[in-house]
């Protein structure tokens, strides 16, 4: 049975490889608890897409997204105030978001979405 576990890419402790998913967008392997009556850890999570149902990602990616979701929000309300408010001008964002880990895979990618991912995370519902 030992010889069976594998290792999270984010917190690197063991795990069976039904517990481990991989990451739609740096294809690391995480934690993901598919069980809602067991205690497990979660390095990540699933959310439901418009196009090929279910996104899966880790923490660092999540909060990747998220600042590049944070980041658009900022420039579209920033462009809307230039226009509704002659003369006002934008700063520029604290710092940009950190870049996407390199894929090591030599694997096809699944297809990304188009366009920015949707701002609703969805979760497990017990």
């Amino acid at each position: 049975m030992a010889d069976d576990l594998e290792n999270c890419g984010i917190c690197g402790l063991d795990a069976e490889p039904v517990l481990l998913q991989m990451c739609f967008r740096c294809d690391v392997q995480y934690h993901l608890n598919p069980y809602s009556n067991r205690e497990g850890i979660d390095c990540g999570d699933a959310i439901i897409g418009p196009e090929l149902g279910v996104y899966y990602y880790c923490s660092p990616c999540l909060v990747a997204i998220n600042d590049e979701i944070n980041a658009l929000v900022l420039q579209e309300s920033q462009a809307l105030e230039v226009q509704r408010t002659p003369g006002w001008t934008a700063t520029p964002p604290m710092s940009p978001a950190a870049p996407a880990p390199a894929a090591t895979s030599d694997a096809p990618r699944p297809p990304r979405p188009a366009g920015a991912p949707a701002r609703r995370r969805f979760r497990r519902i017990d």
